[in-house]
């Protein structure tokens, strides 16, 4: 009889810690299946023309030369590549030249031919 009254003790005995250690000191904000309640403010409505303006600072002859987020985005005039970024704004690969463009910007381009011969023309001019 002592042997199943202390097997009975201590299952009950790791059932209680069992559930001690599952209570909360009210310290836990949420758990990570619930969604925060304050919601983030909405984005600010801009239209594709409005986020793609060509610059005028960093223009040369034969480039077509757009800023968008702080980077240039360069294109031969009249390329596909510019019809494209024009219809599209978007490419499925493109080329970054971190910091080597005019003022330190970054260059970004649809190859890495077009963005270096901006760069150079841009020192040369």
């Amino acid at each position: 009889m002592t042997g199943k009254m202390f097997s009975s003790w201590s299952t009950a005995a790791i059932v209680l810690a069992f559930w001690a250690g599952c209570a909360t000191d009210g310290t836990q904000t949420r758990t990570p299946a619930e969604k925060p309640t304050q919601k983030p403010a909405p984005a600010a409505e801009t239209s594709p023309e409005e986020t793609r303006k060509v610059s005028e600072k960093y223009g040369l002859t034969g480039y077509a030369v757009y800023e968008v987020d702080d980077r240039l985005w360069v294109f031969e005039a009249g390329s596909e590549g510019l019809v494209q970024f024009v219809a599209d704004g978007e490419f499925a690969k493109s080329i970054s030249l971190i910091g080597e463009g005019p003022d330190g910007r970054t260059i970004r381009s649809v190859d890495k031919a077009t963005a270096t011969a901006y760069i150079a023309a841009w020192k040369a001019r």
